[in-house]
């Protein structure tokens, strides 16, 4: 029986990625490229675009998306799409990219987003693997100088940056943190450069000493100046997270040969969250975000992207026999709701954000949204299919 489940799990991933590259990926494309510059922000269900201006982070993610498809139609718009926002998004005085642009292409918003600017060292590593073009690797290490000379503090890295190149005062985060990390991984295997492993060391020992919280066995989100519990967000915790850092710590073990005991725990520890609290085993999805004080359910939406970062880090736990039962549960659920309720297999169109009771409160699709679905596809295909 267990073969039985194993098989129908791993038929059922690849029939997905059979789909995602020969049915969502073209459509995507085609709906989301703009044929002027880069790609649309946002678009209707009925495959419209939306007048919003454009974040440099969905151009970004959008170029990922196309690069990791391997496909030599997408090669030219790659190629547009990285000078596009080489032209618009980067300002060689400074060396860092701004927000946003107005669809005039003009800036929108100066800021300089950390976010933003980790998401450019992954579009970055994906570009150079589809296309060796080299321009990428310098944009990425000018991106991640500026990172290191700008953003950071005395502990960590700053949200963002005005124009004149002055930290703002906010709430600080650990996703902007995380998804370095993620560049940072990324950019190291193409380059096997060590400034990235450097940056990469810094952030994980930043989740072991200051996001996650050993006690609780939660993964804090918002933190004070310097990287304390935030005195009135620092309760809200995101399950999403939790199943983004189990992939993103092993993939750092697995790069750079790290072992330790104090990544295992904590990754028990994710999972461990995300089985009790996150996953929601009556009505399916997972559910947005807590109360890590009380357990209680803050946000009851269950948005597509934490159904994929679920599904992909129980692939991983399901390698492990003291949760292999907890993750083979978990894939079968979301493999379910993957079907049924967040896409539409013969079309690729999704729905953003699901209620408690797995019903569409959105009528859009973002930009942003395909990096949470192909890429995961083919990572959670990589981990299960050798077990």
């Amino acid at each position: 029986m267990k073969n039985t489940t194993r098989n129908n799990i791993q038929e059922q991933v690849n029939l997905l990625v059979k789909n995602a590259e020969n049915i969502w990926i073209p459509r995507w494309f085609d709906l989301f490229s703009n044929p002027h510059s880069g790609f649309h922000e946002r678009l209707d269900q009925s495959g419209t675009p939306i007048d919003l201006p454009r974040r440099l982070v969905s151009q970004c993610r959008q170029i990922i998306v196309y690069s990791l498809a391997s496909n030599d139609a997408y090669t030219g718009k790659l190629n547009d799409a990285f000078d596009f926002i080489k032209q618009h998004y980067f300002i060689p005085e400074t060396g860092g990219s701004v927000f946003s642009l107005n669809t005039e292409n003009k800036i929108h918003d100066h800021t300089y987003d950390l976010y933003a600017h980790a998401f450019v060292l992954l579009a970055c590593a994906q570009y150079y693997k589809a296309t060796k073009n080299e321009e990428a690797l310098a944009y990425a290490k000018t991106t991640l100088n500026f990172i290191k000379d700008h953003f950071a503090l005395h502990i960590g890295y700053a949200e963002s940056l005005d124009s004149d190149l002055v930290p703002l005062r906010t709430i600080r985060r650990q996703n902007p943190h995380m998804h370095l990390l993620e560049g940072c991984i990324f950019m190291y295997g193409v380059t096997k450069d060590n400034t990235y492993k450097d940056v990469a060391d810094t952030l994980v020992s930043l989740f072991l000493n200051k996001f996650f919280n050993t006690e609780k066995g939660v993964l804090h989100e918002f933190f004070d100046e310097n990287l304390n519990v935030h005195p009135q967000e620092g309760h809200k915790i995101e399950a999403g997270h939790h199943g983004e850092w189990i992939w993103l710590l092993t993939n750092y073990k697995n790069i750079f040969g790290q072992q330790s005991n104090a990544i295992d725990s904590s990754i028990d520890d994710l999972f461990a969250f995300v089985v009790k609290y996150g996953v929601d085993f009556q009505k399916g999805g997972v559910i947005n975000s807590h109360d890590s004080e009380t357990n209680t359910v803050i946000d009851s939406n269950k948005r597509i992207w934490t159904c994929f970062e679920i599904f992909r880090a129980a692939s991983i736990m399901y390698g492990y026999a003291e949760h292999k039962e907890n993750a083979e549960k978990i894939m079968l659920l979301l493999l379910n709701n993957i079907h049924n309720d967040y896409i539409n297999i013969k079309t690729g169109r999704w729905k953003e954000i699901l209620d408690k009771g797995m019903k569409s409160v959105t009528d859009f699709l973002p930009a942003t949204t395909p990096y949470h679905i192909y890429p995961i596809l083919k990572e959670i295909k990589k981990y299960i299919l050798p077990i």
